[in-house]
């Protein structure tokens, strides 16, 4: 981002946008989030973390992965990121089977 920032004669950026699959039902794994942590950090920016279910049954997004996602968001902001904006199955709408209880992304 800050090269970008940087060949555009841009100041600094509002938001950094990054997209995140939940895939386990058991596990929440934060690797697309935290694999340019560091040039989130850099820029200065506020994370836009849009997580997306992912082949799950809606039960299966439970409290106890939104406590693991929670937990996850709270280490990133603390290394830096001043704030994170969540966009938990965002496209809810538009991706979800209400006959088969399922999120579906394409």
């Amino acid at each position: 981002m800050g090269d970008l920032d940087a060949k555009l004669g841009l100041g600094k950026p509002c938001f950094y946008g990054i997209y995140n699959q939940i895939t386990s039902s058991t596990k929440y794994d934060d690797s697309q989030l935290t694999q340019n942590i560091s040039d989130v950090i850099n820029s200065g920016a506020i994370m836009i973390a849009s997580i997306m279910p992912t082949g799950l049954k809606y039960n299966q997004v439970t409290p106890d992965m939104a406590n693991q996602i929670a937990t996850q968001l709270t280490n990133i902001t603390s290394q830096g990121v001043p704030g994170v904006y969540i966009r938990l199955a965002h496209e809810f709408n538009v991706n979800a089977s209400p006959i088969q209880a399922i999120y579906e992304t394409g």
